[in-house]
């Protein structure tokens, strides 16, 4: 049935382009098409037996012309149908997002209105740019952050203008700063006041936008070098843990750290009120990239989990071991007996060397490249292998 229904909505879009909901005078060549092609369209895929009819169709209906008062009685019982299966669609929709919406106290139309809290920053040094984002949207971190080195970062919500973020990193690069991008953002918008936006601009300038038609709780704090928004929040407090936390952390930790530590907070004290879905990290700087190549240091998103924002944290771990490098205080000298034990550990996990776990593992970056030295947690994994295999 509900094939049939999907099929007769395909049939009306072709009837309505086509021209055949016109009066009875319309072309008779036009109508017998229409006809052949409605009732191949809706029958063709549930009983096989009707093709042959279906084939000897075109030339019963050449014989039957529709008077000039109106259309074939055919076409309008066709219409009749249609418009009901438009109807029971539209119905069944409404009742599937009600359902799948019922345990978040919104309604679906709240729901496509409200998107995020976020925190657009400069690090204290002046060398990191980054966004860092919360909702209860799926993927929040394809539509909300844009980040480059040296320029600025952009975090663009509610009813999210995405062009917000090219257009703002144009503006930026020119030499605007954050308070006059955010200006000529807005001025070009007539729907300024559902958006809702954060801006930092390369020397830490920040600025932030809420419109009044953002779904409360709405709105946002800045400081020097940050600016942080939320709306369809459980209240202020959400921003304020957020600042505080910001505010109060070590300016020498880890920016993309940093970011996360503080978007934490606005989780803790409440988040978005409709729930969970999605996080995401941006943080770029100068040369941080994989190998050195580009500036996007961090980039991790977790795009449909109950919990993004622990499941972040764990990601930044994993992020940190694999593709940033050891501090001093993390290298272990490598004597003879502790390459012998690698190696040996190494061929118990079933490689050649102790060199061959490390490039299968993809922890270059915490070894010396002369085996002079290996990282602590490296270390501590390999002879996790062993203790893994005693126990099997």
């Amino acid at each position: 049935m509900l094939c049939m229904k999907v099929n007769l909505l395909g049939v009306t879009g072709y009837l309505v382009q086509t021209g055949h909901f016109n009066s009875g005078r319309g072309n008779v060549a036009q109508r017998d098409e229409a006809r052949r092609v409605a009732f191949s369209l809706t029958y063709s895929d549930h009983d096989a037996s009707i093709r042959p009819a279906e084939r000897r169709r075109p030339q019963r209906l050449a014989r039957r012309r529709p008077g000039p008062t109106g259309p074939h009685p055919r076409i309008r019982l066709l219409r009749g149908r249609i418009w009901w299966c438009q109807l029971s669609c539209v119905w069944v929709h409404n009742e599937i997002r009600s359902i799948r919406h019922s345990n978040s106290g919104v309604t679906p139309a709240k729901y496509a209105v409200g998107m995020t809290f976020s925190m657009v920053a400069r690090s204290a040094c002046g060398q990191w740019w980054g966004v860092a984002v919360a909702s209860r949207f799926l993927a929040v971190g394809s539509p909300v952050p844009v980040a480059a080195a040296g320029i600025g970062a952009v975090a663009t919500q509610a009813f999210a203008n995405v062009t917000y973020k090219h257009r703002g990193m144009a503006l930026l690069r020119e030499g605007n700063s954050a308070r006059e991008t955010l200006r000529i953002l807005l001025d070009a918008d007539e729907g300024r006041e559902r958006r809702q936006v954060g801006i930092v601009d390369r020397f830490g300038e920040a600025a932030s936008h809420t419109g009044q038609d953002c779904s409360d709780w709405a709105g946002s704090r800045q400081g020097r070098g940050y600016a942080i928004q939320g709306n369809f929040l459980t209240g202020d407090d959400v921003l304020v843990a957020m600042e505080s936390e910001w505010l109060a952390s070590d300016p020498s930790m880890p920016f993309s750290r940093r970011l996360l530590v503080a978007l934490n907070a606005g989780e803790r004290a409440g988040g978005d009120r409709r729930g969970r879905q999605s996080a995401a990290l941006l943080a770029v700087g100068a040369n941080a990239g994989y190998g050195g190549h580009d500036d996007i240091g961090v980039d991790l998103r977790v795009d449909d989990s109950p919990d993004p924002i622990p499941e972040l944290l764990r990601l930044l771990a994993l992020h940190d071991l694999y593709l940033t490098a050891s501090t001093d205080t993390e290298k272990i000298p490598m004597t003879a007996d502790l390459y012998q034990e690698v190696n040996t550990l190494a061929k118990m996990s079933g490689h050649a060397d102790f060199a061959s776990w490390v490039n299968a593992e993809n922890l270059e970056m915490r070894v010396a490249d002369d085996n002079s030295w290996v990282d602590g947690k490296v270390l501590a994994m390999l002879r996790d292998t062993r203790r893994l295999a005693a126990v099997g």
